[in-house]
C-alpha cells in the first residue's frame, strides 16, 4: 500500500537508524556509569552523547535527564559525623559494605569521643575479625565485655566472629 501524499512513511533511511542505535548504545554505557555511582564520569558520558547525537531527540531529552541527576549527586553534601553514634552509624554502614577498614577508622573515631562506648568496641572488635586481625580484635571485644557483660552473649552468636572460634582464648572470653 503506498503512503498519500503529504504523509510520513515508516520506513527509515538506514544511516538514521543506525545512528540511533549507536546512540542508545552510549547512553546505556553512561547509565552504566551512574548506577555505578560514578556521577562524574556519568556527567561527562551523557554530555559528549549529546554533542555526538544532537538529532535523536528523544535519547538527547532523556540524556539531559541524567544529567542534571548527575549534577544533583556531585552537588549534594557529604555527611560528616560529629558524634561517637555518628561515627558507629558510618562504622555499621561501611562494615555491612564489607568496607572493614573504613569501618575501623570510624569505629576508632568514635571511641575518640567516648571511649567508654560499649557498643563501638563491639562492633570494632567484629570489624577486626573480618579483617583476620584476631589480637586487635580481641583487644576491644575485652573492652566491650568488660563495659557490658552482655557482649559475651551477642559474641557466642555473631557470624562476624566466626574465624575466631578456633582460638582457646577466644572461646574461654565468650565462656567467661
Amino acid at each position: 500500500m503506498a503512503a498519500k501524499a503529504g504523509e510520513k512513511t515508516r520506513k527509515e533511511k538506514p544511516r538514521e537508524r543506525a545512528e540511533y542505535i549507536q546512540s542508545v548504545s552510549v547512553y546505556e554505557k553512561a547509565l552504566k556509569l551512574l548506577y555505578g555511582k560514578k556521577h562524574a564520569e556519568a556527567r561527562e558520558a551523557f554530555e559528549k552523547l549529546v554533542e555526538k547525537f544532537p538529532t535523536e531527540t528523544e535519547v538527547v531529552s532523556r540524556a539531559r535527564e541524567m544529567m542534571r541527576v548527575c549534577d544533583r549527586q556531585l552537588n549534594r553534601k557529604r555527611f560528616v559525623p560529629r558524634t561517637a553514634d555518628d561515627h558507629f552509624d558510618l562504622g555499621v554502614f561501611h562494615h555491612n559494605e564489607a568496607q572493614y577498614h573504613k569501618a575501623v577508622e570510624q569505629f576508632e573515631s568514635g571511641l575518640e569521643e567516648n571511649g567508654k562506648a560499649e557498643h563501638i568496641h563491639y562492633a570494632l572488635a567484629a570489624s577486626y575479625a573480618k579483617l583476620n586481625d584476631f589480637r586487635s580484635a580481641m583487644r576491644s571485644l575485652e573492652r566491650a565485655i568488660k563495659y557490658n557483660p552482655v557482649n559475651r552473649y551477642y559474641a557466642r552468636n555473631d557470624e562476624d566472629f566466626a574465624p575466631l572460634l578456633q582460638d582457646e582464648e577466644f572461646r574461654k572470653l565468650i565462656q567467661g
